[in-house]
């Protein structure tokens, strides 16, 4: 998918609301490099699902080729509407749009709905959430990200909508949110997609699992993320903790009784066995360690920014005298708050093992330089071998010399003798006597 395409789907302008629901997206700046957003990766079909929660009850339905576009249609119409309270649509999928292996289940292709000149599921989903050209580079980036855009009325100072925007990652894989969020009566539409298709499905188990917090605030739906990464990173931690806690027993740098002995014994002498091998299953562990250190300082942030978001929120709504109740408040921050707490020991224990890598690497090196040692000094002994045996010949030659002085003179005496004649008579024969 081009760049060009790309801004194509995206909304420059929103279009312009009655007064009772006065609601102006303010145009985006325009784009100098457009080069820089560079490609998308979006399946040839939609494969999705939307989920709605309003106060009385809960619909889940599939979502087909061309059944985006038309659901995002259906939503922007009945937000025309007189409110009746907040409800929130979640259409999610999987896939990133960052990786071509696994693009993003979204369809770009004109709807195939009536005569299939409508926009396409993509182009109509981004522009019910504001997103805009600039705020597109969630799709393409793997980096993490957590941020916000403001829409304004027409006096350009109430805030009437709020999209966020979240990627969150672990390793390779990544959970992206776009969540947009009507001020008026906290309405809102999100898209929530995972590069594994079982971190979607445990996705949408916490929302439906947790109707009672998402109903209270749509903000709720960042916490249910946080709450699966978070688990998610636990998971991690103690994956890469056992590895290097295999690595401290074969280098003796533990207790006896902290070791976890998962190691299947015919791989641990062979890492005993060549310090090679183990040094490069150390370091293989180190970049797990610098990694998860690089994700838990994201993890710090988001939490920040999940408190903030409720407070923008909180600011946003005073200007028409609501409020969220303060137990739907505490709800939200509980979690957040809880949550938070799990990824400070997560961050922790990621240093602790970053600490004690240390100490494992400079062991490595003094068993390799031991090994190396001993190679030399076995080296040594072979030139010692050698040198001896140079010697005896040496010894040898000699007394084949002293020899051969001692034995030529009385040679040459004897062939000057009678006893010994030379016949030119017998061409065949050289000597005579």
């Amino acid at each position: 998918m081009s760049a060009r395409m790309i801004l194509d789907s995206f909304p420059m302008l929103a279009v312009m609301h009655n007064s009772n629901n006065a609601e102006l997206a303010m145009a985006s700046p325009p784009l100098r490099a457009i080069d820089l957003l560079g490609d998308v990766h979006l399946a040839a079909t939609t494969d999705a699902r939307c989920w709605t929660l309003s106060a009385e009850k809960v619909i889940d339905e599939p979502l087909g080729q061309g059944d985006v576009a038309a659901k995002c249609a259906a939503i922007e119409s009945a937000q025309q509407q007189p409110s009746s309270g907040p409800t929130l649509h979640l259409i999610s999928t999987w896939g990133d749009a960052y990786r071509p292996e696994v693009s993003l289940h979204i369809s770009n292709s004109n709807n195939t709905h009536g005569n299939g000149d409508g926009p396409s599921d993509f182009g109509a989903l981004n522009s019910l959430l504001g997103v805009t050209a600039y705020t597109a580079s969630v799709y393409m980036t793997a980096r993490p990200l957590c941020s916000y855009t403001l829409e304004y009325d027409n006096t350009q100072e109430n805030i009437t909508a709020i999209t966020f925007l979240v990627r969150c990652p672990r390793t390779f894989h990544s959970i992206i949110c776009i969540l947009r969020i009507r001020i008026s009566d906290l309405s809102s539409v999100a898209l929530l997609s995972c590069t594994l298709p079982d971190e979607l499905a445990e996705l949408r188990t916490l929302c439906t699992s947790n109707t009672s917090l998402l109903r209270a605030t749509p903000l709720g739906l960042l916490s249910l993320i946080l709450d699966q990464r978070s688990r998610s990173w636990e998971r991690w931690v103690t994956q890469v903790w056992i590895e290097s806690n295999q690595i401290e027993g074969l280098t003796r740098l533990a207790p006896a009784d902290w070791l976890m002995n998962r190691l299947p014994p015919a791989r641990s002498r062979e890492l005993a066995a060549d310090p090679d091998k183990l040094l490069e299953q150390l370091r293989s562990t180190d970049v797990q360690i610098c990694h998860g250190q690089n994700v838990m300082a994201f993890a710090a942030r988001y939490a920040a920014f999940c408190f903030e978001s409720v407070a923008l929120v909180e600011r946003a709504r005073a200007g028409g005298g609501v409020r969220l109740k303060p137990a739907a408040r505490a709800m939200f921050e509980d979690r957040i708050r809880f949550m938070q707490s799990r990824c400070c020991s997560v961050q922790e224990r990621f240093a602790e093992m970053r600490e004690r890598h240390r100490g494992q690497i400079n062991v490595m090196f003094s068993l390799i330089a031991q090994k190396d040692s001993k190679v030399n000094r076995a080296v040594a002994g072979l030139n010692l071998d050698v040198a001896r045996v140079a010697a005896v010949d040496s010894r040898t030659m000699k007394t084949i010399g002293v020899l051969t002085l001692v034995f030529l003179p009385s040679t040459l005496v004897t062939v000057s003798t009678p006893f010994v004649s030379i016949n030119p008579q017998f061409p065949w024969s050289k000597w005579g006597i």
